[in-house]
């Protein structure tokens, strides 16, 4: 019995020790300097080609985002532990089974969710929706 409480603090001990590398050594990191930035929104089937321009001292893009939520008809859903996704841009709701909004930043595709994408002066933050295949 003591082994297997033994077992399980070890476990949770490593998941907690990868869980503080993730987010202070590999989580891109963010300024509250003041900065410009683009919110481009394409879809495609619905002729949505829209680009709003913002000033703020934000660091994340999730905070802006979740901000001009109004403005941006967005709305959200939440992985357990990894943060929010974009589920609707534009009044515009994904179906899930078929599609998901794609960030890309600058043309390149995000490698992380919008709460972990750091604002950077003249950057351009696009939410285009995506199929599945």
């Amino acid at each position: 019995m003591k082994k297997k409480i033994l077992a399980v603090i070890a476990v949770l001990l490593v998941a907690a020790a990868i869980i503080a590398v993730y987010k202070f050594f590999i989580i891109p990191k963010a300024t509250a300097d003041e900065k410009t930035v683009n919110i481009h929104i394409v879809i495609e089937h619905q002729d949505i080609d829209k680009q709003f321009t913002y000033t703020t001292k934000f660091e994340y893009l999730g905070e802006l985002i979740k901000e001009k939520k109004d403005e941006l008809g967005a709305d959200f859903g939440e992985f357990t532990g990894l943060g929010a996704y974009v589920k609707a841009m534009m009044d515009y709701t994904a179906d899930e089974s078929k599609e998901f909004f794609s960030i890309k930043i600058n043309d390149v595709d995000a490698e992380y969710g919008i709460d972990q994408i750091p604002l950077k002066d003249g950057e351009i933050y696009s939410f285009v929706l995506t199929t599945w295949n």
